[in-house]
């Protein structure tokens, strides 16, 4: 699923709405928020904050891909605390909903750890 910015608030809005997070514009997008907590952002699709487990768990499905941009001097740089939420999960509330609820542990999980909210290498 790809949005354009407009498309993206949107959709921003309505998880948000549907979830209980709140959102906030961010860079090229939106991040959605619960408990003070990045746990998602919108940008080109819906991305979902990973630990190590559900990272796994989202690399072996097919359409889940890491969080990637393009810096202002033509590298890319991958977000691996960053995935795309699946089009299967994207379209059905209840499993987007659950994936959601995991987001939180998942940046804790990474705090606890020393990693910084979102760690970032350069693409491959």
């Amino acid at each position: 699923m790809t949005v354009n910015r407009v498309q993206a608030q949107r959709l921003a809005e309505e998880v948000a709405e549907h979830f209980g997070l709140e959102p906030r514009r961010w860079f090229g997008g939106w991040t959605l928020l619960r408990d003070g907590r990045q746990i998602a952002m919108v940008m080109d699709t819906v991305y979902v904050r990973v630990d190590d487990r559900l990272r796994a768990e989202l690399d072996a499905t097919v359409d889940s891909k890491p969080f990637r941009y393009r810096r202002g001097d033509g590298r890319e740089i991958e977000v691996d605390a960053y995935r795309s939420v699946p089009r299967n999960i994207l379209g059905n509330p209840a499993a987007l909903g659950a994936l959601l609820d995991r987001a939180p542990a998942a940046a804790t999980n990474a705090v606890r750890r020393g990693r910084v909210s979102t760690t970032a290498r350069q693409g491959r």
